[in-house]
């Protein structure tokens, strides 16, 4: 960046690129190791595939009649190398009459291979590596919570399981078109990416080993020793959270829903999740390093002198190395880049504790600071609740939830509480290049006028000031409401309207651009109505005030900002004015 002090003009852009080639070859092999996902894009790519597999023949550890039930089928392997293509081609029948005559002149490992390279599932199909897997999960007396720790009694069988899957499902080599899939693919498995970190969704290689091991009995599945319990916050207890309200749409009511509890989860337990998911980081570590090796190797800034693929033996060490971090249970993204939610389980193998395993990133309505701490809070418990922790996502109890927030807000802005106001920090007009562009220092002027007479405070421009901001709708209709009640409050407002009107630059002629005519500009700082008004943050809300509150904008700006979308639900698009009762013409 250049802001940066070490900013060097003459290697930026390339530094930029390795970063980029980094992070997309990282990303690719995730895509191709769990998930098959990077296509072939020409006939070429599927004769190098081949080629490279082949090529492995000299370093092969392990016989195929050891480790795999039976072969593959020519015709079985033919059809899991056409159904990888995909990437901007399709074979024609010639191309695939040229793969085909390929595939027949191998042998029957050579066929085996091909069959299982990026092909984890199939693979995990054979009873060697299952049974290594299942032998681990008996075996562990402890939930396996860092990939980077591996307990004695597992070390054995996982460095071979870690062993089968390099040889047998890794593709090492480099796409030299990574950047450019990176940026336009269909992801599989890659969830978020940055600069130097990717989020990868590991929740299929759950799934398929819990479907292996359902029905079984694993010691590390009960596993809740007290001292576990107390230092680690592992297992809190079941408490009567404070009741679940619901929502009646037709009464437009709040009923009572019953107590809320926070029930521990079935099986599987935590325990075995964890163990389930970090036995394949443990592999996925020893792929991802091996891989940034063959990066760097290829970029010449490392030396390599091993003979066969794999295992390397360094002049120069790789300064690229990548771990396991983070154990997500669950993750939210939106449209916007950067702008995601997650529960936070593990962090390198330490547990979080469940207060503060809510990580929210860059979604305002939850990290800004013109949001008060009761709405954040509030929203985020809705985001925990029916959302990242609820095991199906039920949207209209989100909805619901929403509608009794905002009768919460609405409640509490009707009792005088100043609770839901927008907070702000205005510094004094000397400050701004053009003060009354600012809504806080707008609302403050609109305050010092309306008030005058009263014994409410006064906010002193020329100083820095607190204050919360309400919205509000007051024109000249409106103030007819206090025109009895409050005549002082009454007259103040109207002379400031009309001392706005009646300004020497309140309108003035210019020349439109595109007719050449001239027309009239409106100057008026406040155009016969005002939105906002400014309160002292020690001074309570006057009782006149309440007449003229905007509950529907104060409601507004709390929620806005809510993911509805990232969940499925479609709210109306101010911008479009037709709609059916069913879809938006």
């Amino acid at each position: 960046m250049y802001t940066s002090l070490i900013y060097n003009v003459n290697v930026a852009t390339s530094i930029t690129s390795q970063g980029r080639a980094l992070i997309s070859s990282a990303t690719m092999l995730f895509e191709s190791f769990l998930a098959n996902n990077v296509k072939f894009g020409s006939i070429n790519e599927v004769l190098q595939f081949i080629d490279n597999i082949i090529s492995e023949r000299p370093y092969r550890k392990y016989k195929d009649c050891n480790v795999i039930e039976s072969d593959i089928s020519l015709e079985d392997c033919f059809a899991k190398v056409i159904l990888s293509c995909g990437w901007n081609w399709i074979p024609n029948w010639d191309e695939m009459e040229i793969v085909w005559n390929v595939l027949s002149h191998l042998d029957r490992e050579d066929i085996n291979r091909i069959y299982y390279k990026n092909n984890l599932y199939e693979f995990m199909s054979n009873g060697k590596p299952l049974n290594l897997v299942k032998k681990m999960l008996h075996n562990l007396k402890a939930p396996l919570l860092n990939s980077l720790d591996i307990p004695e009694e597992i070390q054995d069988d996982i460095k071979e399981f870690a062993s089968l899957l390099k040889e047998y499902v890794y593709y090492r080599y480099m796409y030299i078109d990574r950047i450019d899939r990176c940026d336009n693919m269909i992801k599989s498995v890659v969830m978020i990416s940055d600069t130097d970190s990717t989020i990868i969704s590991l929740d299929a290689w759950y799934r398929f080993i819990v479907q292996q091991i359902n029905g079984e009995e694993l010691r590390i599945a009960n596993y809740y020793p007290d001292a576990f319990i107390e230092d680690k916050n592992w297992r809190s207890c079941i408490d009567f959270a404070p009741k679940k309200y619901d929502y009646d749409f037709i009464n437009e009511e709040v009923i009572d829903g019953g107590f809320n509890l926070n029930e521990e989860e079935s099986s599987p337990t935590k325990n075995v999740r964890f163990s389930i998911i970090n036995i394949l980081a443990y592999v996925l570590d020893i792929l991802i390093n091996d891989y940034m090796i063959e990066f760097c190797k290829r970029n010449h800034s490392v030396t390599d002198k091993s003979k066969a693929p794999g295992e390397h033996e360094l002049n120069r060490p790789c300064k690229i190395i990548m771990k396991n971090e983070f154990l997500f249970k669950r993750l939210l993204t939106t449209a916007a880049k950067k702008n995601y939610a997650s529960i936070v389980e593990l962090q390198e193998g330490n547990l979080i504790p469940e207060k503060k395993q809510l990580d929210t990133k860059g979604i305002e309505v939850f990290t800004k600071s013109t949001k008060t701490e009761t709405t954040r809070e509030a929203l985020k418990k809705i985001l925990m609740e029916d959302i990242l922790k609820s095991p199906e996502i039920n949207q209209l109890q989100v909805i619901k939830d929403i509608v009794i927030f905002e009768k919460q807000i609405v409640n509490s802005v009707r009792s005088g509480s100043k609770e839901f106001f927008k907070p702000a920090k205005i510094k004094s007009t000397s400050s701004y290049d053009d003060p009354m562009r600012n809504q806080g220092i707008k609302g403050a002027v609109v305050w010092n006028a309306i008030r005058q007479g009263t014994v409410l405070e006064g906010i002193d421009l020329s100083e820095r000031n607190a204050i919360d901001i309400a919205k509000v709708k007051i024109n000249r209709l409106t103030a007819e409401n206090i025109k009895d009640s409050y005549p002082d409050i009454y007259r103040n407002i109207i002379n400031l309207f009309d001392e706005d009107d009646n300004a020497p630059d309140a309108y003035t002629i210019e020349i439109d651009k595109k007719t050449g005519k001239e027309k009239k500009k409106d100057n008026r700082t406040f155009k016969g109505s005002i939105d906002a008004i400014s309160i002292p943050k020690d001074t309570p809300v006057p009782e006149w005030l309440k007449e003229f509150i905007d509950y529907d904008t104060i409601v507004e700006d709390n929620i806005k900002g809510f993911p509805y979308e990232s969940i499925g639900i479609q709210r109306l698009d101010k911008n479009h004015v037709t709609y059916t009762n069913i879809i938006k013409l």
